[in-house]
């Protein structure tokens, strides 16, 4: 579908997420995405072209017909083409981060994770709103403040439609949010992690944007890569390393660029240690790009859960 990164100097930069279909193919460059949304479920995360027509990452692909029904998943990134920089997305999501409390359900699932009272509080971890008065006082207060043509521009507070909302806690259906922060403590985004079902990450979102960076004050100058802001936050807590979380397994070259400003010794990735195939290729296309961009690199695995 990208035509093997013919175009890309001695074939680098290649990214295929390595599954296809006769109407869809994933790919997980997102300089091919257009306005293409990141699907987060896909293992890695990838982007949902169509081979047939004009498929919504503004190029065509293959044929005009179209081989079979078929839903297309793909949504537009978001509702303006304009976005926020990474200080107007820190203003904004602070302000929400301060309007939210640190439920029971949160509290404990945080401190089970072993995440003290002082990084809870300091990362910013909070519950997402009850449905009904809560998010109603939430997006009124937010939309006083912002207005609704910069919350329109946030990741997090519409819907894929361009409808302002915000995520919320309905019946079992609960969970907090995950702020990502990159290493001078601002909010780059978040994701809401569920306590049934896993994570979600907020329509808009570019993941190349996002990024947390955690130390503990007793590193050794070996920068940790692994998947998930929280997972980072934990293994740095707990193990007193160095730790850099992106969503997904979905490394970009702007996550790189970070990494090469931050000037680790060495660069471990470490990412789920599921015995697949899957997780083995994502581990060996990120080992290959940190060290195509001349980083010290080597990998690892967990042990225990995070």
């Amino acid at each position: 579908m990208c035509g093997g990164g013919s175009d890309l100097p001695h074939g680098k930069g290649i990214r295929c997420a390595g599954f296809s279909l006769d109407a869809v193919a994933y790919c997980t460059r997102e300089e091919r995405a257009g306005g293409l949304e990141l699907d987060m479920r896909e293992s890695p995360p990838a982007y949902k072209h169509l081979l047939y027509g004009e498929c919504r990452c503004g190029r065509r692909h293959g044929t005009d017909r179209r081989p079979a029904p078929i839903a297309h998943a793909a949504t537009a990134s978001g509702p303006t083409p304009d976005r926020l920089d990474v200080e107007e997305r820190h203003t904004i999501y602070s302000a929400a981060l301060a309007l939210l409390d640190v439920r029971r359900g949160t509290h404990d699932d945080l401190r089970r994770r072993g995440l003290g009272d002082e990084t809870i509080a300091d990362v910013g971890y909070r519950s997402i709103p009850l449905k009904g008065n809560a998010q109603t006082a939430l997006m009124a207060a937010m939309r006083e403040r912002f207005g609704d043509s910069t919350l329109l521009r946030c990741p997090g507070f519409h819907d894929k439609n361009g409808r302002l909302t915000f995520a919320c806690a309905v019946g079992k259906r609960d969970g907090y949010v995950v702020p990502y922060r990159d290493e001078r403590g601002r909010v780059t985004g978040f994701q809401v992690r569920l306590f049934v079902g896993g994570y979600q990450t907020p329509a808009g979102t570019k993941v190349a944007e996002i990024y947390h960076v955690a130390r503990s004050g007793r590193e050794t100058g070996d920068l940790y890569l692994t998947e998930g802001g929280l997972k980072s936050q934990v293994a740095s807590s707990v193990g007193g390393i160095w730790c850099m979380g992106i969503p997904g397994q979905a490394l970009q070259g702007a996550h790189i660029e970070v990494i090469r400003r931050l000037e680790p010794r060495r660069v471990i990735v470490a990412f789920d240690q599921e015995p697949n195939d899957q997780t083995r290729q994502v581990t060996l296309r990120c080992c290959d790009l940190l060290w195509d961009a001349g980083l010290p690199v080597y990998s690892s695995k967990w042990e225990g859960v995070l």
